[in-house]
């Protein structure tokens, strides 16, 4: 009885260590920041936070590049640089990390359009001429600006 007990803690032990390695190996978060901080209002660069040590990586997408090639969601075809806003260009207060897609989802604050970053590529599509609330244009009062989202344990993504 006391060898079973042994190696039966001795399996749970390995198996709690492992997890833990495992989730210490991933332990960050993606943001849309500015790029100093104390700064409000210019949140309009991407990078990760290191979630142990509250560091920032560097840049990852300068989303207000009007130079940053985009592309349409569906078709996959380029825009032309002069047809669209940059990706974070009116702002973003809301992302969401596709972990099975290895996507970032957000809509810009006062356009109501559902974009994402392709992570692997670091290409932005955009899903054109697709209402993504139904709401009517976005305004200043920000009352009907997505400020929350998610992706979800059952693949769906959430605003």
């Amino acid at each position: 009885m006391k060898k079973i007990l042994l190696f039966a803690s001795m399996l749970f032990s390995f198996s709690f260590s492992q997890t833990s390695l495992a989730q210490s190996a991933d332990r960050f978060a993606y943001a849309i920041t500015d790029l100093q901080s104390g700064q409000s209002g210019h949140w309009n660069y991407l990078r990760k936070i290191d979630l142990s040590t509250g560091l920032f990586s560097p840049v990852l997408l300068d989303g207000i590049r009007a130079d940053k090639p985009v592309y349409n969601a569906v078709s996959k075809n380029q825009f032309l640089p002069s047809t669209v806003d940059a990706p974070f260009a009116k702002g973003v207060a809301a992302l969401a990390y596709d972990k099975n897609n290895n996507r970032l989802y957000f809509t810009p604050m006062f356009i109501d359009q559902l974009r994402y970053i392709d992570l692997q590529t670091m290409q932005v599509y955009y899903y054109a001429d697709q209402s993504f609330t139904g709401q009517p244009q976005k305004s200043a009062d920000q009352g009907n600006i997505v400020t929350r989202m998610v992706m979800a344990s059952d693949g769906f993504g959430y605003a």
